[in-house]
């Protein structure tokens, strides 16, 4: 490529030299051929004009006698032969002796004077000279002579020819060479100035550029060696910037199959809209709860009202479903706005939640909280009434009418006052109550009035306990309590999430803050507008991330992955650990201004093994929750099944227990859950009499099944390439679980 270019400039600037010297050439050229033909033309003109001079001046010599007209024919006769217009002879005086056309040469020569008046102007006549007399109509030649004629002078007129064209062609080439063509050199040099100007300006610039480093030489050199180290440094910049897209494309593949992971583990069905009411994302879960496999349209899902509600700015709504099998089952749609960075209403996020076996749970729960005030209240009125009968028997005995009216009033009045409880009026507690809370404790009551006390405050609250024991629901009862109850309830586990994708699941990000972000998306913070938001395992919260969450909380104020601008939130935050943040503090893994500003109000939540009031009313709840779920009939527990639940320690709290249960109810074989329907191992010191002294058996058996247990979601994790959603699909157990059980068994650490 040099070698073109430095071709291209020396043959550009010889084809320049050659050029000019071409011009200059024929314009020399011409000038002298044409000068030279004027010469030429005029020295044939006035030979031709002196030998007919010389021959007329003969014929007048020869014959001084004879007349003029004799002359004027014989010189008539001679210009008709040599192409002269006219001859003609006159004295010194100007009057014509002889003339072959004397009015023509008077025209031409004297058109002022007259044939009697003497010409003034002879002396303009030289001998034997031409000259030149331009008229409008017609142009001649004089020439005069006067040797040998006596002092006449013979004066000739004969037409120009191409005399004149050749006189002002040989001028205007004279002004061509003096003018216009050093004007068209100069416009040569300028052009071929500017087809280098831009390489000179380049490689002016390199030079300044360079400090001085760079040698003096040719313009297009220069400029081509720049070029060339320009392209091989765009070339080096094109493979990084490739190797960086290539990194940036694996980190947005990541953080897609993050977030699929993310939804697909939640148990809620989450479907966004935008303001047409098309739909924008929707997750397995909402598939399963419509019982549609794909779901294309909200027109699918959701009747024309319903969609108009929802545009309208509706927050809550119930839904009732049919399922394929005929089943009628209630949902739940909370509705909030999808805004972007900006603040911009761009939808609507609507978080789907089957309430059927909750409602059914309440429906149980008032029936058998309403048949035990009947069962109290005819128990009551019995005992109150009982005594009015025995009086009634004995006046009856005693035949005194009197005294049976009066018994009768009393019973009545009796009846009348006891009979409020017969009514099915809910009876009101000091004590706050939850539907989704099973409690006898007093540690659990404690914790519950501590929720209470602080619910309809905006201050942090901080939970605190070991896995299982209920922190979420206390987040969620805070939340029921609290004014903010109608808008959206968001959790988060930190500890479920790598740094970079839960930044971004919690603050969002804007269009191309990396590659793959194609929109922008709001944080699950915003999500939880007006609302409550729920931070779980909030000490493996990232020490990256905590100065941003201190200020949501200080300032709620928020600036999404990638943009600058910050935007206001109004939330209430909720933060539960299973850790002491007090001794990271002092580690210097967590932050301190944070674990102060979190720690506002703790509850702490004790063990399940501290609660063994709790153990029996929980089993029970879970025995009513999984007889519905799996339609199963298991009607009891039996005393010693209840006896193990009770002195058993229970590491994973209440979660292990509903597993317990769970399971207890598939493989029990009658109408109780026995002892050895139960997949728990007792120490030693604690194992339980039965009354068939097989403990031993049941303690093996136990400890074989744990181990198939673990075999098989070994097996299924294998299957699924560790995908712990899938693994958790085909088990048919929660997603929890599912982590639980991985950790319970080690399997976390093969």
């Amino acid at each position: 490529m040099k070698r073109k270019w430095l071709k291209y400039e020396r043959e550009t600037r010889l084809a320049g030299f050659l050029l000019v010297m071409i011009l200059a050439v024929v314009n020399l050229a011409s000038i002298l051929m044409l000068n030279h033909s004027v010469r030429q033309y005029r020295r044939q003109m006035e030979g031709h004009l002196a030998a007919t001079a010389r021959l007329a001046a003969e014929s007048y010599r020869g014959n001084p006698d004879i007349s003029g007209d004799s002359i004027e024919a014989k010189w008539s006769a001679l210009a008709s032969i040599s192409g002269v217009s006219a001859i003609g002879l006159a004295d010194s005086n100007g009057r014509w002796v002889a003339a072959s056309n004397r009015y023509l040469l008077e025209a031409y020569l004297f058109p002022a004077v007259t044939d009697t008046e003497p010409a003034a102007s002879w002396g303009k006549l030289t001998p034997g000279r031409m000259a030149y007399h331009p008229s409008q109509d017609y142009g001649f030649v004089n020439y005069s002579l006067r040797e040998g004629l006596a002092g006449n002078i013979l004066i000739m007129l004969a037409p120009a020819g191409l005399l004149p064209s050749l006189e002002s062609g040989a001028r205007m080439q004279n002004i061509w060479s003096a003018v216009i063509f050093p004007a068209v050199l100069i416009g040569l040099f300028l052009y071929l100035r500017l087809i280098f100007n831009p390489f000179r300006s380049m490689a002016r610039l390199a030079r300044d550029n360079s400090g001085g480093q760079i040698p003096s030489g040719s313009d297009v050199e220069l400029v081509m060696d720049s070029y060339q180290g320009m392209i091989s440094e765009l070339r080096r910049k094109g493979r990084d910037l490739n190797e960086l897209y290539v990194q940036e494309r694996e980190r947005a593949d990541d953080l897609e199959q993050f977030s699929r992971q993310i939804l697909a583990s939640v148990d809620k069905g989450i479907i966004s809209i935008d303001n047409a009411g098309k739909m924008l994302a929707c997750n397995p879960a909402a598939r399963d709860i419509f019982g549609i496999a794909a779901i294309e349209s909200c027109s699918e899902i959701f009747s024309c009202q319903e969609l108009e509600s929802i545009g309208r700015g509706a927050r809550l709504m119930i839904k009732e479903l049919e399922s394929p099998a005929g089943r009628a089952r209630t949902i739940q749609v909370e509705i909030s706005e999808l805004k972007n960075s900006s603040g911009q209403k761009m939808g609507k996020n609507l978080v789907v939640t089957d309430i059927t076996d909750v409602q059914r749970m309440e429906e149980l729960e008032d029936i058998s909280e309403k048949s035990a005030l009947l069962e109290s209240a005819s128990q009551n009125l019995l005992a109150k009434i009982q005594p009015g009968l025995q009086e009634i028997k004995q006046s009856l005995e005693n035949s005194s009418n009197k005294t049976v009216g009066l018994q009768l009033e009393k019973l009545e009045r009796l009846i009348s006052d006891y009979g409020q409880y017969f009514s099915y009026r809910d009876q009101i507690s000091d004590r706050p109550k939850s539907p989704d809370i099973v409690f006898a404790s007093a540690a659990m009551q404690e914790a519950l009035n501590l929720a209470a006390k602080v619910a309809p405050a905006d201050s942090t609250v901080m939970i605190t306990g070991d896995s299982g024991t209920g922190k979420e629901l206390i987040a969620r009862e805070v939340h029921r309590l609290s004014p903010r109850s109608g808008k959206p309830f968001i959790t988060i586990n930190c500890a479920a999430l790598p740094e970079n994708l839960l930044e971004s699941e919690l603050f969002g990000y804007v269009k191309g803050a990396f590659t793959g972000a194609g929109r922008d998306k709001p944080g699950l913070l915003r999500v939880a507008e007006g609302g409550s938001f729920f931070l779980d395992e909030i000490g493996e919260l990232p020490l990256g991330l905590q100065p941003k969450i201190l200020r949501a909380i200080q300032e709620k104020e928020i600036t999404p992955v990638g943009g600058a601008k910050s935007m206001k939130i109004d939330l209430r935050l909720i933060a539960a650990s299973n850790q002491d943040l007090a001794r990271m503090v002092a580690d210097g893994k967590f932050r301190q201004d944070l674990f102060y500003r979190l720690n506002v109000f703790p509850i702490n939540l004790a063990p399940l093994a501290r609660r063994p009031d709790d153990i029996e009313p929980l089993a029970y709840h879970f025995l009513k929750k999984y007889n519905l779920k799996n339609k199963k009939k298991i009607e009891d527990i039996d005393s010693g099944a209840l006896a193990a639940l009770k002195k058993y320690r229970w590491p994973g709290n209440v979660r292990e227990l509903e597993n317990a249960i769970e399971r207890a109810l598939l493989v029990a074989r009658g109408r109780r859950i026995s002892l050895e329907d139960l997949n728990i191992v007792l120490p030693a010191d604690d194992e339980i009499e039965t009354n068939d002294g097989s403990a031993g058996l049941m303690s093996v058996s136990a400890r074989a099944a744990a181990r198939a247990e673990a075999e098989l979601i070994e097996k299924v994790l294998a299957q699924t390439g560790g995908n712990k959603s899938q693994a958790a699909r085909r088990l048919q157990i929660s997603y929890r679980v599912m982590l639980k059980k991985i950790k319970d068994y080690g399997l976390d650490k093969a």
